[in-house]
């Protein structure tokens, strides 16, 4: 068990005599030979505290915790614990964590709030093709990879086939067989950034240059651009289709979503129905409710049947998505808020989504800046390389 000496005495004013001699900043205690001082306690003891005051019983109180703490540690690091991969990555994920409020240049972060702001305002709807490349590829294969959808944007701007035939006929998303790359509309956060800033960039009608994100080379073409719907709260009956199904049975299907609208229209609970027929068990077991939703975050024809209801408890009749027939029920809505009322969503977001990296790394080329910080490759490769050296036994 690891050695522990206490002190007699706690905190008193910052010109306290201890162990029989003057210090500014005593040792409270030590454990291990390791001194915990004064200042070192205050700090953590008024950091837990919200009050600006305090009594000698909470310091006895929070004295005894401390210790605690503080022999745990000891006998973790005892342990070797300390040295775990787990508990090395749970230390990185809080240190990451307590960097991101501080290595923000809020001048570029208050751009991207406003960009963000302005992509929930106003939708884009777009198409793309993919060509599909990891990320870990060859630079051989990367180049062919771009090479190729070059190839396909020459030949739709020359006309030698639409831009939605070149979907279906090249592209790699496996929803452009049926879709012909159209995305419908969506709005900021919905699509990795890069995506976004491409759609959001172009002009309608234009298409984009090939841009890489992890999914491989995308071409983009800007469709159509309207103002933000807000959001919706909705629940919905579904009854379950699939391509495979025969005519016939497909066919009962949408017979029983009408028997089950006609229920609902002669004054049947909504919720009720849900339980008993739809077959999105989630959304079912709570009377349909899905919750909130954003343009972008279900089928395009769900979405337009939804905010087509004009106010709350009006449903729709059975409409039709790749995934079946639903009875979609308006249950609230929010319209788009003002920069103000969202800036706290907005900023949050910002700091969970890749764009975060780039007010990080503005924030670090200023300090560079500011500091002359001058990187010498040869120096910190010489120093690598005795590192290496180091660690080779003898």
């Amino acid at each position: 068990m690891k050695h522990l000496i206490f002190s007699l005495f706690l905190i008193f004013i910052s010109n306290s005599i201890l162990f029989g001699q003057e210090s500014s900043d005593p040792v409270l205690l030590t454990i291990d030979n390791k001194g915990v001082t004064k200042s070192e306690f205050e700090q953590i003891f008024w950091k837990n505290k919200k009050e600006t005051t305090t009594t000698k019983a909470e310091l006895d109180e929070y004295m005894i915790l401390f210790k605690k703490f503080k022999l745990k540690v000891a006998a973790a690091e005892d342990k070797g614990l300390d040295t775990t991969k787990k508990f090395k990555n749970e230390l990185a994920g809080y240190k990451a964590q307590l960097e991101r409020p501080y290595l923000v240049d809020t001048t570029l972060n208050e751009a991207l709030i406003k960009e963000a702001y302005n992509r929930i305002v106003n939708e884009v709807k777009a198409s793309h093709l993919l060509i599909e490349v990891k990320k870990n590829a060859s630079a051989k294969d990367t180049l062919l990879a771009y090479n190729k959808i070059l190839d396909i944007r020459k030949k739709i701007l020359d006309k030698e086939i639409t831009f939605d035939d070149a979907a279906v006929k090249y592209s790699t998303d496996p929803s452009a067989k049926q879709n012909k790359g159209n995305l419908g509309y969506f709005s900021a956060f919905r699509m990795v950034y890069p995506f976004e800033n491409a759609a959001f960039n172009n002009k309608k009608g234009e298409i984009s240059m090939p841009f890489r994100t992890q999914f491989g080379y995308h071409i983009v073409r800007t469709d159509d651009v309207r103002k933000g719907r807000g959001k919706i709260k909705v629940a919905h009956i579904m009854i379950r289709v699939t391509d495979e199904m025969p005519a016939t049975e497909k066919e009962n299907l949408e017979k029983k979503a009408q028997e089950i609208y006609s229920k609902i229209k002669n004054g049947e609970d909504f919720g009720k129905l849900a339980q008993e027929f739809s077959e999105d068990r989630n959304s079912a077991r709570k009377k349909g409710e899905i919750g909130w939703i954003n343009t972008g975050e279900t089928f395009t024809e769900f979405d337009d049947a939804a905010y087509g209801l004009a106010a709350n408890d009006e449903f729709t009749i059975p409409v039709r998505t790749p995934v079946g027939w639903h009875i979609i029920k308006r249950l609230d809505y929010k319209p788009v808020g003002s920069l103000e009322e969202m800036r706290s969503e907005l900023k949050n977001k910002i700091q969970r989504d890749v764009r975060s990296q780039k007010t990080r790394a503005q924030f670090i080329s200023n300090l560079k800046k500011e500091y002359g910080f001058i990187e010498d490759k040869q120096l910190l490769n010489q120093f690598d390389e005795s590192i290496k050296q180091s660690k080779k036994p003898t």
